[in-house]
């Protein structure tokens, strides 16, 4: 399984933010998308997942237009702040529950508390966690219970937006472990984003450099 991106672009007023940006993620495979603040890289995922509209390009999944009512079910997102994944109102197990009654997510036989219990574990974000507010965990915790909720839908990709940036270097290296775990465990297909050159180059299969929302690499 793969996925395409064919010319895409993207302009606000008179800046171009994408130009005519082309690569390919595999199943199974880590691509590092490296650049500077301002190169591009949020808004490349964003188009990828349909949250702003690319003015022009192609998205494809073997080849088929890959439809924006098609992409929760393939492509799964996790934000720089993950934050911005959670009601401050709602305690963590409700937020995680969500995505299960939002897309009537099949849990084979399992009630989804039972199904949001094993993905927690397999990411290690412990149960007793359930209980609290966002803003009463940890950043590391509250990254693991954002990666929780991405793969409750059991997508084929992950897409991650500076993933470790928010971290001390030991929960850096902890997330990003956890990453690279699911791509061996679940044949994800990861695209990260990143400023910084020496993870794009320990961690990815390939790198592509993003500047001026020009694509090389």
């Amino acid at each position: 399984m793969q996925v395409e991106v064919s010319q895409l672009s993207k302009r606000y007023r008179r800046n171009s933010v994408l130009d005519r940006v082309s690569f390919s993620l595999g199943a199974g495979k880590v691509l590092a998308l490296l650049g500077p603040s301002g190169s591009g890289k949020s808004t490349l995922l964003r188009c990828l997942l349909g949250l702003t509209r690319a003015d022009s390009g192609t998205i494809s999944l073997n080849g088929q237009d890959l439809a924006l009512s098609k992409r929760h079910r393939f492509l799964a997102y996790l934000p720089q702040h993950p934050e911005v994944c959670f009601n401050p109102r709602w305690i963590l197990e409700q937020s995680l529950l969500e995505p299960f009654h939002l897309l009537k997510l099949e849990t084979t036989g399992q009630s989804p508390k039972e199904r949001l219990l094993d993905i927690s574990r397999s990411v290690g974000f412990a149960p007793r966690w359930f209980s609290r507010y966002p803003h009463e965990v940890s950043g590391g915790e509250l990254q693991r219970a954002a990666l929780v909720r991405a793969i409750a839908a059991s997508p084929r990709f992950l897409l991650a937006d500076e993933p470790t940036s928010m971290l001390d270097p030991i929960l850096s290296a902890s997330v990003m472990q956890l990453l690279l775990g699911l791509v061996r465990e679940r044949g994800l297909g990861l695209l990260f984003t990143t400023h910084d050159p020496e993870l794009a180059k320990l961690v990815a299969d390939h790198v592509l450099n993003l500047r001026n929302g020009k694509l090389s690499g």
